[in-house]
């Protein structure tokens, strides 16, 4: 933006994505998850894909990761879901591939917002095998908004979702190596004190990501403080603005 466009650089600053935070911390029952994934069991960990299902998202790479895994007899099951910009070759492309590798795959498309909220709560953890340079991801945010860590690639701009300072909500991995997903991802699965650790910092981490902090730094950025706006708004405003 700097070099093509000749923008000042201290007229820039980064902003993040708004998430709806959850408005309670209670989980969804499981057996809403089992409308759509009949096969899914309460008792097995679950390692869940959630998001576009096109080639640059990576969701191969976690495929041999999850046969690595399988190969060392470590439980899990793997749920892929979310729409496709390209059409539906590619999802058969992943049954394809999930069936070569002799995976239990419980996959669908798009699902509604309360499968999404119980397949945050109910995973053990989010994987983001993404090649792309992300600048972003508001799966990673809404997955820790729910308590869940997340797992993300060395690459981009997603690692500064999962971590703040010293504290961190999730781990990466060495972008395109599945077999270095397989080792994160284990380390997920049977190191509990490390998940404890970090699935104790999701929230506060997610909280950084709130529409209303997003709102408050667009208006910060042109000058316009909210505490500027109620100072001047007469009081009927103001009362009609919270009601509202």
């Amino acid at each position: 933006i700097v070099d093509e466009m000749r923008v000042i650089p201290n007229l820039l600053q980064v902003i993040y994505n708004g998430i709806e935070l959850p408005v309670q911390e209670e989980k969804s029952p499981f057996f809403h998850l089992q409308s759509v994934f009949p096969r899914l069991v309460e008792q097995i960990p679950i390692v869940l894909y959630l998001g576009r299902q096109d080639s640059e998202k990576g969701i191969d790479l976690l495929l041999y990761a999850a046969r690595l895994l399988q190969a060392r007899k470590i439980p899990m099951q793997l749920v892929i879901c979310g729409s496709t910009a390209k059409g539906g070759e590619y999802r058969k492309v992943l049954g394809d591939l999930g069936e070569h590798l002799g995976l239990s795959i419980h996959h669908a498309g798009s699902v509604s917002p309360q499968i999404l909220d119980a397949l945050y709560a109910h995973s053990h953890c989010v994987v983001y095998p993404s090649v792309n340079r992300e600048p972003f991801g508001l799966v990673v945010a809404e997955a820790m908004s729910h308590g869940t860590p997340v797992l993300v690639p060395d690459y981009g701009g997603i690692g500064e979702v999962i971590q703040h300072g010293k504290k961190a909500g999730g781990l990466t991995f060495n972008t395109w190596d599945s077999g270095d997903v397989a080792r994160q991802l284990e380390r997920l699965l049977l190191d509990e004190a490390l998940y404890r650790t970090l699935a104790g910092n999701t929230r506060k981490l997610a909280a950084r990501f709130s529409v209303d902090n997003m709102a408050n730094d667009i208006l910060a950025h042109i000058g316009i403080f909210p505490n500027d706006v109620f100072a001047s708004a007469p009081p009927s405003a103001i009362q009609t603005d919270v009601q509202s």
